[in-house]
């Protein structure tokens, strides 16, 4: 926890609570610094830090002392590791393709240069594809959307010093937990991807095209983008995550399916 390199760099140390977030990209990542912003003295931030909290926490952080913090709390969460993969591609890829920054743009590079296709954003790829291309990456290579969330943590997890393990899936319970034993009165909301989602679960969304999921205006369920084969590619990919925050393999109800 005294080094100052990633993951640690990017962690946030509350010396007031004494507790120590974790912030996991894709994992109510922008509610967490939210939470953790009205922790803070008024002082502490710039007027407007709740309404970017990623870049202010960022300038705010590489000042802090991180080499002090024996006996603090280590506050993280968790996501299912195939909903948050969907997340991701939905968010990095069809939402956010024509924005340059957008680390989506490159694995859509790297899927249509294989394909000998024109770089075509806009289009974009499957979600199938992005799977494979996903999955064909080191570790230490992949985007931090995407990455494994075990990685995030300290090397020797599961360990007993992750005091508060909460799951987005459980997000407003297990935040008010960690609430009561950090003794804070604060709070937050999920905000999930700022688009709708059907109920329905749709046969075949892996293998639509990011163009043609925009042009629906509500995305499927995101179990509609799981089948047989990608739910096996993503649990032996994200293994790791699967034990090591006891998640259950995805389920596929195709009893539950209709087409588009």
């Amino acid at each position: 926890m005294i080094d100052r390199q990633w993951p640690q760099s990017e962690y946030l140390v509350n010396h007031r609570h004494r507790f120590v977030l974790c912030p996991i990209p894709k994992v109510a990542s922008s509610s967490l610094k939210q939470w953790f912003i009205s922790t803070l003295d008024a002082t502490d931030l710039p007027a407007d830090a709740s309404g970017r909290p990623h870049l202010a926490l960022a300038e705010w952080s590489r000042g802090q002392d991180k080499t002090n913090i024996d006996g603090y709390r280590f506050v993280a969460f968790v996501r299912e590791p195939a909903r948050r993969l969907v997340s991701a591609y939905l968010q990095k890829v069809v939402v956010r393709w024509d924005v340059p920054e957008s680390p989506g743009r490159a694995v859509v590079q790297q899927v249509q240069r294989r394909s000998a296709h024109k770089i075509d954003y806009e289009r974009g790829i499957t979600f199938r594809e992005f799977v494979k291309a996903v999955c064909e990456r080191p570790e230490a290579e992949m985007d931090v959307h995407w990455r494994p969330q075990h990685t995030f943590l300290p090397s020797a997890f599961p360990r007993a010093n992750i005091d508060l393990l909460g799951r987005v899936e459980n997000f407003e319970d297990d935040l008010m937990r960690i609430n009561e034993t950090i003794s804070l009165q604060t709070t937050t909301e999920f905000s999930a991807l700022r688009l709708d989602y059907q109920e329905d679960i749709m046969i075949g969304a892996a293998d639509w095209s990011a163009e043609r999921l925009r042009e629906r205006g509500a995305f499927p369920a995101w179990r509609s983008f799981l089948d047989a084969a990608l739910v096996a590619q993503i649990c032996d990919f994200y293994a790791a995550d699967y034990q090591a925050f006891g998640y259950a393999t995805p389920t596929i109800e195709p009893s539950m399916a209709r087409a588009d």
